[in-house]
């Protein structure tokens, strides 16, 4: 991750040091390497990227781990965006 200040995705405001997805009223707390799977994503953004590009950059190449951590993650931070909608 290149940077960890605040940004926005949509209506939702990201937090990075703080590990925090921020929309009106609604606060989330998402584990450290999910905000810096979000941060890759945003700074990647519009290109799409592979799951090996996300495992090399976010998990560090580590394939063992990155597979089933990469799922986990990207199921908990669509679950964290859909709960910050309107």
């Amino acid at each position: 991750m290149k940077t960890k200040s605040p940004f926005s995705v949509g209506n939702c405001h990201v937090s990075p040091f703080e590990n925090k997805l921020n929309h009106a009223d609604n606060e989330c707390i998402l584990q450290p390497k999910f905000i810096e799977l979000l941060c890759f994503l945003t700074e990647c953004y519009p290109h799409a990227v592979t799951r090996e590009e996300l495992i090399d950059n976010v998990w560090d190449g580590n394939q063992f781990v990155g597979e089933k951590a990469l799922t986990n993650a990207i199921w908990h931070l669509r679950k964290a965006l859909v709960r910050a909608r309107p």
